[in-house]
């Protein structure tokens, strides 16, 4: 299986948002030296400004927090927490299925107090394959599941914008590409005749 150092790499040719799930450490030690190690690597391939962080660890995520560079997103996934002791925490917000939170949550909002909270798919079978297979964080699979379709849905209205996109030649986040997705085809054309013409080499939103 590869390491993260490999994806780093490969990250880093690319425009993408990085979302990195830590795993939990029945070794306390262990777990710390875990976070220390990723925050090591992300520092070296210089992707700090790229990357959000999961972990279901409390522990993990408040050693994130105080280690990584400030302002950086830091996620909590175990579902235990309301989101003002996320938010306590130093948290970004909460990253787990709406469903776990409201059992165990029943009378909070899931974005109380103005938390950002990602906007969840329900979890899939397929998503659970993926996810046991290769090690990912059901997060990972269902944030890339949308960026996917996002991706096939320009491709049918403007391939040779999507294929720029897939090389790297066209730098678009990650959320600009689902906002694209959704354009009518008109506009599409609009943006390549702009990009075919060298007057952009990026696609923000407000564009």
């Amino acid at each position: 299986m590869p390491k993260l150092k490999n994806y780093l790499k490969t990250v880093k040719k690319g425009n993408c948002r990085l979302v990195i799930e830590i795993k939990t450490h029945k070794d306390k030690s262990q777990q710390a030296k875990c976070v220390s190690e990723v925050l090591s690597l992300v520092k070296k391939a210089k992707l700090e400004e790229r990357v959000d962080y999961i972990a279901f660890s409390a522990a993990a995520c408040e050693q994130l927090v105080k280690e990584a560079p400030k302002g950086t997103p830091v996620y909590y996934l175990n579902g235990d927490k309301s989101p003002e002791e996320v938010k306590a925490m130093g948290l970004t917000g909460v990253d787990y299925h709406q469903d776990v939170f409201m059992k165990k949550h029943p009378d909070t909002e899931l974005n109380a107090d103005g938390q950002v909270s990602q906007k969840y798919v329900r979890k899939t079978d397929i998503a659970t394959i993926i996810g046991n297979e290769f090690n990912f964080g059901f997060s990972t699979v269902t944030k890339y599941d949308i960026y996917a379709r996002a991706v096939d849905d320009l491709k049918r209205k403007s391939p040779e914008i999507a294929e720029k996109i897939l090389n790297g030649k066209l730098r678009v986040s990650h959320e600009n590409i689902i906002e694209l997705s959704r354009l009518p085809i008109e506009d599409i054309n609009g943006l390549k005749r702009l990009l075919d013409s060298g007057s952009i080499d990026r696609i923000g939103y407000s564009q």
